[in-house]
């Protein structure tokens, strides 16, 4: 009868995966973008000119409200056993893009180190064999923002991160994070300086794969981004969505080598 009746019986389609078939092993993707393959048909008869006609009409899925929901279930699984087991250093990280999981990182004796020149300060991250990591590869990047408890926010490396608001990015290159011979490693160096030497804050630090950051850029005296990265609707990292996971090696991994830590390169003053 008309579009709005319409809509008030039809809300439109879902399209889910079936546990029962197959192996549930997998994520799947659709471009709502190619609407020369992605679209709905519609096949009918009219009435054109006193005559009945065959007709189709198209429908494509890029003008109209569309949302993924992905619902992780980690039920059974290594990570179940890991997740707020009341262990404040854990053996293995484990790491899920968005949504997913994420890791609090403490440097113990940051807050404390004497004052000196740093000319490297490197967050090193291992990745570490784990079951299932033939069907699932790591992810491309890993973020790492700090953890302000105090004002409940999120903020990037103070120091060490800046982005453009204009164009919506930032150097990963600078920053690090990118998977690379089996290993993420960020670069932290002005942040640890201005701590030994400036006596700035030493947060706890927020270690995962999001799809998108919100975290909030920290000018000098405390003055926030002009617009926050939720009003820009986020940071994007790694796409698609939900793709990855990785196991990464934590303080009390049983390999002292492999384990996760900070290595300072610097000159005593």
């Amino acid at each position: 009868k008309n579009d709005s009746t319409f809509r008030t019986r039809f809300a439109g389609f879902a399209i889910i995966p079936d546990p029962t078939f197959g192996s549930p092993n997998a994520l799947a993707y659709f471009n709502l973008a190619d609407n020369e393959n992605t679209h709905v048909t519609f096949y009918y008869r009219a009435i054109r000119a006193g005559l009945p006609v065959n007709l189709a009409t198209v429908f494509d899925f890029r003008t109209f409200a569309n949302a993924n929901l992905i619902r992780r279930d980690p039920s059974g699984s290594e990570y179940d056993n890991v997740i707020d087991n009341g262990i404040a250093n854990d053996e293995k990280i484990y790491l899920q893009t968005s949504p997913g999981s994420f890791a609090s990182l403490k440097i113990p004796g940051l807050a404390t180190l004497s004052n000196r020149v740093i000319h490297r300060a490197q967050l090193v991250v291992e990745k570490v064999p784990s079951a299932g990591e033939g069907l699932f590869p790591p992810p491309e990047i890993l973020f790492l923002d700090a953890i302000d408890s105090a004002n409940n926010r999120f903020l990037t490396i103070p120091n060490d991160f800046s982005y453009d608001l204009q164009q919506q990015f930032y150097n990963i290159a600078e920053v690090g994070g990118i998977f690379h011979n089996n290993s993420y490693n960020f670069n932290i160096s002005r942040y640890v300086q201005g701590i030994v030497t400036r006596k700035e804050k030493s947060y706890t630090l927020r270690l995962y794969a999001p799809y998108k950051t919100n975290s909030s850029q920290l000018f000098s005296g405390g003055v926030l981004t002009p617009f926050l990265p939720s009003e820009l609707t986020g940071l994007k990292v790694n796409t698609p969505i939900a793709k990855g996971r990785v196991v990464v090696a934590g303080g009390a991994y049983p390999v002292v080598s492999q384990r996760l830590r900070l290595r300072i390169i610097y000159s005593k003053i």
